[in-house]
């Protein structure tokens, strides 16, 4: 199960129970987070962002441009080659008027709330905000690859638990 084992992997590095999967207590920080994710979002044709690489295994920029204009039709989208400073974590930087554009890039690229980075505030009246800038760190596996860690088990995942005897037949 080649493509579940990314999501499992990402469950144990995020300590998200297999067995038992409980809601944890949301700061209101995570709260405030997870409210970025929901509203309207944007039709691909008018998302635009600049992809960095900021700290992803190289190559991973145009990997992702590709993917976003072949595969997702978001055709507005630039390789901005490597950021100015890697990250630890991959992060979407957007202008408050941009948020419908952040929603659907979140949801295409499987971002966590915790990825989304509005700014203070918008562009002057009347300019055109700057693309978003979308800058893939160290846990960029591969598009279509989910960053956040899922929060139920994926199926036909197998799971022995401690407590039971299981033979092998």
């Amino acid at each position: 199960h080649r493509t579940k084992a990314p999501q499992l992997f990402s469950m144990i590095r995020e300590d998200v129970s297999l067995t038992e999967v409980k809601k944890k207590e949301k700061s209101r920080k995570a709260a405030e987070e997870a409210a970025r994710l929901k509203g309207p979002k944007a039709d691909p044709s008018q998302v635009r962002v600049k992809v960095l690489n900021g700290g992803a295994k190289g190559g991973s920029a145009q990997t992702v441009l590709n993917w976003l204009q072949n595969d997702q039709l978001i055709t507005k989208s630039d390789n901005g080659g490597n950021a100015p400073e890697n990250v630890a974590k991959t992060q979407l930087v957007y202008a408050p008027s941009q948020a419908d554009q952040a929603r659907l890039l979140a949801e295409v690229m499987g971002l966590p709330a915790s990825a989304l980075k509005p700014t203070a505030e918008d562009a002057a009246a009347g300019a055109e905000p700057e693309p978003m800038a979308l800058t893939l760190g160290p846990d960029f596996q591969e598009p279509g690859v989910p960053l956040a860690a899922p929060t139920e088990v994926p199926k036909d995942i197998p799971k022995v638990e401690a407590d039971k005897t299981v033979c092998a037949e």
